[in-house]
């Protein structure tokens, strides 16, 4: 498998981040079982959220973690509400929400120190985790989002994007596996397949995409 693109978190904090065993080598990246972050980092994977956005990423929260985003969320429209993509990481649990604001419902709980799988399809409005549903469904009618895709902020790792600035941005303590993202759900391949990885020459920390160029 051929390394296309290396998405870096910031060099200056690329130290404060834990790296596991080496569990690969490709090229000059060694591949590893995940990155940790310290709660001040953020991966932007370039990808903006819609209607039909899927994430599926393994996940474990760290124990004691409090009061963090990962993800993106956007003030838009004339109510004063936001368009949800994210995820809140408080008292090691994990909630997912992807509505409108004040709509919806939220998925519950990743307990700290235990890794799971989600798969959050906005698409088919699931929640999975492990395989399983885990709540009936994401938004509810009349709570879809104000804005397009084109609107919207990128998703971050380890962090939540917004277009309100410092007022919307947010970091989260959390172990991160692989990951892949798709802007629309519907179509078979990822526009984004992520892979926790060290670079050799320089032990730079980040995720490789084998999608993008």
């Amino acid at each position: 498998m051929r390394v296309k693109h290396l998405a870096i978190i910031t060099a200056a904090l690329a130290t404060t981040v834990v790296v596991t065993a080496r569990a690969d080598s490709i090229n000059n990246y060694v591949v590893l079982q995940y990155l940790e972050s310290s709660g001040t980092q953020a991966i932007d994977t370039g990808v903006k959220f819609g209607g039909n956005t899927r994430m599926s990423f393994r996940m474990q929260v760290v124990n004691g973690a409090t009061g963090g985003q990962i993800g993106a969320i956007d003030k838009l429209g004339t109510d004063g509400k936001h368009d949800r993509f994210h995820f809140n990481v408080n008292n090691g649990l994990m909630r997912v929400w992807c509505d409108r604001q004040d709509g919806g419902c939220p998925s519950a709980s990743s307990e700290g120190g235990t890794w799971h799988d989600y798969d959050i399809n906005l698409a088919k409005d699931r929640v999975y985790r492990d395989g399983v549903q885990d709540i009936a469904q994401i938004t509810t009618s009349g709570n879809a989002y104000v804005g397009t895709v084109n609107e919207h902020s990128t998703i971050w790792l380890f962090g939540r994007n917004s277009n309100l600035g410092s007022a919307g941005i947010s970091y989260a303590t959390v172990r991160l596996g692989n990951v892949e993202i798709w802007q629309d759900g519907q179509l078979d391949s990822p526009n984004r397949r992520l892979f926790p990885c060290m670079r050799l020459s320089d032990n730079v920390l980040g995720m490789y995409d084998t999608v993008t160029v």
